[in-house]
């Protein structure tokens, strides 16, 4: 992992490598994430002045006080990301094998080239206000080690919806785009969840305040190129099994084949249900096949881009849906297989569950250096 993911003081490796579990393939047409499986998953939403929190959105741990996520994120009418969880697995229970805990956010960095509507350079990173221990709930993802290109599939994480009508949020992390009707800036992150209606997972919930945000410089709403941004949290995050940073990229990701994604968005396209329990689902790598199904529109105003974006998708009923977006897609480490790298970030795509039809993701390789920009302030 050295000179792969962002330096820590120790490359966070799982103590337990026998508990890791395979990457089955099934958000929408995904499969429930199992305790400890994406330790690095994290669920962003804003905290209002009474204390209520509306969570709208994903991203993914990659240090001990920063997470990645999607710049457009920032553009909700619920308000901006204020507050991450980190640990958890499913928002409806207690119960779970989950430890959730909720970090804020100090601040976030759009990415410079991101300009709202527009969905190119779709990325950001938050810092969190205290450093997150990591433990078997918590851990970083690692960062691509390539562009992906030449990846066929990937797994994609959320808690986003499993459908479209009426719409319902999804408690329960899933393992699998479209943009979400945000509500007001992110302002909270949880961390360590799993599935949300219960505190009976195995699960290590906590909620985190966004002390602030950088979005992209190239970001410009509502387009979508450039959809990244970083939260910073107002204290760290204590790493354990179920809060721990994602690798960043090795690569770009071209040849990588299939990728993982993650989050708690909506499950399907009718009924929309929310979703509380943390869902992941494979999908594949469409490469430059995108230049045929991506169309020229408002958010996407010259096209698909293959330099900033992953173009990914299934042949199946296979997606990630509203309230996936920020989370990331990943690939598993070769030589630590519960270690994952981040190779994208879900962004934006025509609707959910449409087979052969691939979302835009944003290619976290290209921004590796603007990454490493924000995790190195003060």
């Amino acid at each position: 992992m050295s000179g792969f993911s962002f330096p820590i003081e120790a490359g966070p490796i799982y103590q337990t490598l026998d508990r890791c579990l395979s990457n089955s393939p099934h958000i929408i047409g995904g499969e429930p994430a199992m305790p400890r499986e994406f330790p690095h998953a994290a669920r962003l939403g804003h905290r209002n002045y009474k204390g209520q929190v509306e969570w709208f959105c994903g991203g993914t741990l990659i240090s001990e006080r920063h997470v990645l996520t999607a710049a457009h994120c920032h553009y909700s009418p619920q308000g901006s990301v204020n507050i991450v969880r980190l640990g958890d697995l499913d928002f409806d229970t207690n119960y779970d094998d989950a430890d959730p805990e909720d970090f804020i956010v100090r601040y976030f960095t759009i990415h410079p080239g991101y300009y709202y509507p527009e969905m190119y350079n779709d990325i950001s990173v938050l810092r969190l206000s205290r450093p997150v221990i990591f433990n078997e709930y918590k851990q970083p993802a690692c960062l691509p080690f390539d562009d992906g290109r030449s990846v066929p599939s990937f797994i994609a994480i959320g808690w986003g919806q499993q459908g479209s009508v009426p719409r319902t949020e999804n408690k329960r992390l899933q393992k699998p785009i479209a943009t979400i009707p945000h509500k007001g800036s992110v302002n909270i992150v949880r961390l360590g969840d799993l599935d949300f209606d219960t505190n009976y997972d195995d699960a290590d919930p906590e909620d985190f305040i966004v002390r602030y945000f950088t979005i992209h410089p190239g970001y410009y709403y509502p387009e979508m190129y450039n959809d990244i941004s970083v939260l910073r949290l107002s204290r760290p995050v204590i790493f354990n099994e179920y809060k721990q940073p994602a690798c960043l990229p090795f690569d770009d990701g071209r040849s990588v084949p299939s990728f993982i994604a993650i989050g708690w968005g909506q499950q399907g396209s009718v009924p929309r249900t929310e979703n509380k329990r943390l869902q992941k689902v494979r999908l594949f790598n469409y490469g430059t096949h995108c230049r045929i199904t991506a169309d020229r529109n408002d958010e996407f105003p010259v096209g698909y881009n293959a330099t900033t974006q992953l173009c990914i998708g299934s042949q199946e009923h296979k997606d990630t849906c509203n309230g996936d977006s920020g989370g990331p897609v990943l690939i598993c480490h070769d030589d630590h297989p519960c270690m994952y790298h981040v190779m994208g970030i879900t962004s934006v795509g025509v609707t959910c569950d449409t087979p052969d039809v691939p979302g835009m993701y944003t290619r976290v390789h290209f921004y590796l250096d603007w990454i490493r920009h924000q995790l190195a302030k003060k």
